[in-house]
């Protein structure tokens, strides 16, 4: 009779509590729906100004849902640290205050109830929820409020360090992708004009000054800045921008005065692209849940089993024991807590990881296939050799094109440029600019007349190319582009320009070799210039002149072989592969296609960042490990001090929540990981000793 009134006091305060949480939350729910004079508020929808896109993140609105959560998690957390203080007073002070602690406990043990019942009417098979409820059922039945209320506290804890974890996370995002300016200052008809954001588009020119964010992608046409792009490229210093060079939304004019003819505006911009990623990424618990949730899945009949064994042989208090600590309980808090913390720890060194699955899946790679072109090698070439024509100074040469090119952003005319800087040679501006649409330009310099291009340009102004050359080109190994160059009619010269392999390329390949890990390169170009970089970079496994599709073909080949696959690319033409592969790699600024199909985005574009990842990886498999070894470990370890110590329930709930304790600081460690990225110099001197 005393247990039975216990229990209809403890399920009677549970539903009132419940009933009074649920009331005060549809009443502030209603207080909300409606402004201060009682109307009804409109839906968004109705809105007579223009909505929001269907895919633009409301940063606002997820970070009050997740407000919102905490609150609830709060609100358990005090209700069943009343529940735990009341009944441990009146187990070992003054036991008519267990009757007060009945309600509270009645109150955080609904939602458990709820669950486990629920999965029983589906009929699903033995999970936790059931394994909760079947627990705390037995513990209650037989009067053990206090221990039960303090394993739904601690309980409680652990799921409020998740949340406030996993907030702090959606925060730092929200501070990456903070709110865009929501009007620009357009040029027009000869004045400025402030207009909403969305009026803007492709081809008007904006005008953003000193303090300012940039709201849209463009080209600078006139003025110079100093841009602070840190939130998309991760670069720590500002860089200048002048007429000619690409700018970005999102990211802000420290110095300086710009006029951007706008190329991108609205979602097509990088950032919203980016943020589109961010919001279609899988919820960051979702993988580990799946892989927590499996462990205790398989647990939950081994537990339940046991316990009844030890029913048999030890009686009621040796089955609860055993029930109150079932293998695998704890990864439920562990294993997502590890994981959104390494997620972090990836962000902060420059990787944005759009499913914590790749991260955990990258650490068991064992083939890395890489794209050659804009991943290996730099979308800007570089100047290889000056062919002067016999009796043209080589300097000359340069000055007559550097001057030509003047005012050009196109890769080759960025190259020169800079080689001719390099060199010391005085750029001046050309007299007039005639231009040959996809052949080259033709300059008058003072009373000369200079003509640049290509070999079809030399041919069309009836230029004839020395024999030589014509050999150099057709014959090149290296897929070197040649710029001719004529002055008054006659050859002058040619420019060699080779591909550049990127700076950080050769440490990251040497230190992705001493990992044993298997390296290709599968690309589109042609055979020469494709074997020549990988001669250069130690690269044996080569794949060239391949359309997407045969791309695609060659990883799912592999992962045919057994071999788990990470391909690194950055073109449309690598969209393909980058889906079939077991992880895929991009580039920020990388195209959309390329970006939308890799699971990492490296957001400085470079490859440095590689090992960095490998490491993180590695890293966080033997945390998972860890967190799963100390998961069965407390099962073990209570089954055997039931069996053959005749431990009580008592020491069963305190072997589990000793064990959870332990969990959540191992899904704490990865903080300890911290965020920064391996300089080239401590690259290469590791690549070396490897």
């Amino acid at each position: 009779m005393l247990i039975a009134g216990k229990l209809l006091c403890l399920l009677g305060g549970g539903a009132v509590a419940s009933w009074w949480a649920e009331r005060r939350r549809r009443k502030r729910a209603a207080g909300d729906a409606a402004p201060a004079g009682g109307a009804p508020r409109p839906p968004a929808a109705e809105s007579p100004d223009t909505p929001p896109p269907a895919d633009a993140i409301d940063w606002k609105q997820r970070l009050a849902g997740y407000s919102a959560e905490e609150g609830e998690i709060d609100r358990r957390l005090a209700i069943s640290g009343a529940a735990c203080a009341l009944a441990t007073a009146g187990a070992w002070v003054a036991p008519p205050l267990t009757l007060l602690a009945l309600p509270f406990l009645g109150a955080s043990l609904l939602p458990i109830v709820r669950s486990g019942l629920g999965a029983l009417a589906r009929r699903e098979r033995m999970a936790v929820a059931v394994l909760d409820f079947t627990s705390a059922t037995i513990v209650v039945t037989v009067g053990h409020f206090a221990i039960i209320s303090f394993g739904v506290m601690v309980y409680h804890a652990s799921r409020k360090l998740l949340v406030m974890t996993e907030d702090h996370s959606l925060r730092a995002f929200a501070d990456v992708f903070g709110e865009r300016p929501q009007t620009v200052w357009r040029i027009g008809d000869g004045a400025l004009v402030e207009i909403p954001l969305e009026s803007a588009a492709v081809g008007d020119v904006v005008v953003v000054r000193a303090g300012q964010t940039i709201a849209v992608d463009g080209v600078v046409q006139q003025g110079l800045a100093r841009i602070d792009q840190r939130c998309l490229t991760g670069e720590s210093q500002p860089i200048d921008r002048a007429a000619g060079d690409e700018v970005l939304a999102m990211t802000q004019v420290v110095e300086g005065e710009i006029h951007i003819r706008i190329t991108r505006a609205g979602q097509a911009t990088i950032a919203d692209q980016i943020a589109h990623m961010i919001r279609t990424t899988d919820d960051y618990k979702s993988s580990v849940l799946s892989r927590g949730e499996r462990i205790i899945d398989r647990g939950a009949p081994f537990a339940l089993g046991l316990s009844a064994l030890m029913l048999v042989t030890r009686g009621p208090v040796g089955a609860l024991a055993m029930i109150c600590c079932a293998p695998g309980y704890q990864m439920r808090i562990g294993a997502p807590l590890s994981m959104i913390n390494y997620l972090r720890a990836a962000s902060g060194r420059g990787a944005l990881v759009k499913d914590g699955r790749s991260l955990e899946e990258l650490g068991a790679v064992d083939a890395v296939v890489f794209d050659k072109t804009g991943t290996l090698t730099e979308d800007r070439p570089t100047v290889a050799a000056l062919r002067p024509a016999e009796g043209v100074d080589r300097d000359a040469l340069l000055t007559w094109v550097a001057a030509a090119e003047h005012g050009q952003s196109h890769p080759i005319a960025r190259a020169i440029l800079a080689y001719a800087e390099q060199r010391g040679l005085p750029i001046g501006a050309p007299d007039h600019v005639a231009y040959d649409a996809g052949l080259g330009l033709r300059v008058r310099l003072g009373d000369d007349r200079i003509q640049v291009g290509s070999a079809r340009l030399m041919q069309r102004l009836d230029v004839a190319l020395p024999d030589d050359i014509r050999r150099a080109e057709r014959d090149d190994a290296a897929g070197s582009t040649f710029v001719f160059v004529a002055r008054n009619g006659r050859y002058a010269g040619a420019i060699e320009l080779a591909p550049t392999i990127r700076p950080e390329a050769r440490a990251v390949i040497a230190d992705l070799r001493a990992r044993g890990k298997a390296l290709y390169i599968v690309s589109g170009d042609r055979a020469g210039p494709t074997r020549h970089l990988a001669d250069a970079l130690g690269i044996k496994r080569v794949h060239a002149e391949q359309l997407p599709a045969d791309k695609a073909r060659i990883i799912e080949a592999l992962r045919a072989q057994g071999q788990r696959t990470c391909f690194v690319g950055d073109g449309v033409n690598d969209a393909m592969a980058l889906k079939v592969a077991n992880v895929s790699i991009s580039m920020s600024g990388a195209s959309t296609a390329a970006v939308d199909s890799a699971s990492i985005v490296l957001m400085d574009s470079d490859l440095t960042q590689l090992p960095a990842l490998f490491d993180l990886a590695d890293d966080m498999r033997g945390n998972l490990r860890r967190g799963e070894l100390m998961t069965v470990a407390p099962g073990i370890a209570v089954a055997g001090g039931v069996a053959f110590l005749h431990w009580g329930i008592a020491a069963g709930v305190l072997m589990y929540n000793a064990a959870l304790l332990v969990s959540v600081a191992n899904g704490l460690a990865p903080l300890a990981v911290g965020a920064g990225t391996p300089d080239r110099d401590a690259l290469d001197d590791r690549a070396a000793r490897g």
